[in-house]
């Protein structure tokens, strides 16, 4: 796999600890600030490197900021890490439109590649609508499938000689984001499960 690849599933990875932070306090702030440092420097870098990427970015802000709660914590506290990703992306994707612009990656796609983006982002939306609890057995399941189907679709363009530019960003995204949180909600049901040990 190549690096940009590996770099976009580590950004997901390091999303889902930021928010496992925050919306159950998992990871401490140590963890958090050092995850927050690590996904704005690869960022940046792929920022850089890839557009298609900046674009996929750009979408997912939007539709960040258009969800409800998605920029707050479990108090209800605006966090502000997500305004300054949110910035930060917004000042790159503007770069590249004043540049070059998108229109050879925006000309590029096919209309299944289209129609694959809206029933993903549908998907994860009513999966979030649907299954709103942070943890449970119907998530993990639900998110496992996703992992899997990502995964799957991955190793299938990895077969093709044509490559899709933002849904393939988008699964390997969500492999690093789906994928760590189908771990940290098995670690919290393990801990549950633990008997209280005398200190």
């Amino acid at each position: 796999m190549e690096l940009i690849s590996q770099i976009i599933i580590a950004i997901g990875s390091l999303l889902k600890i930021i928010d496992d932070h925050y919306d159950m306090k998992l990871f401490t702030e140590t963890i958090a600030n050092i995850a927050q440092i690590s996904i704005v420097i690869l960022s940046i870098y792929l920022f850089t490197q890839d557009k298609a990427f900046t674009l996929m970015t750009m979408l997912t802000c939007i539709y960040v900021l258009c969800a409800e709660g998605q920029m707050e914590d479990s108090d209800g506290k605006t966090v502000k890490f997500y305004y300054i990703f949110n910035a930060i992306t917004l000042a790159f994707f503007l770069y590249h439109m004043t540049q070059s612009g998108y229109g050879e990656i925006l000309n590029s796609l096919s209309t299944l590649e289209i129609v694959r983006i809206i029933l993903f982002g549908l998907f994860i939306y009513y999966e979030n609508k649907m299954i709103p609890e942070d943890i449970s057995k119907r998530k993990i399941i639900i998110r496992i499938l996703i992992t899997l189907l990502a995964v799957g679709y991955i190793y299938y363009e990895s077969q093709m000689e044509e490559k899709t530019l933002i849904i393939r960003d988008v699964y390997l995204l969500a492999i690093g984001y789906m994928g760590t949180s189908v771990i940290d909600m098995l670690y919290v049901l393990y801990q549950k499960n633990q008997p209280d040990r005398a200190v």
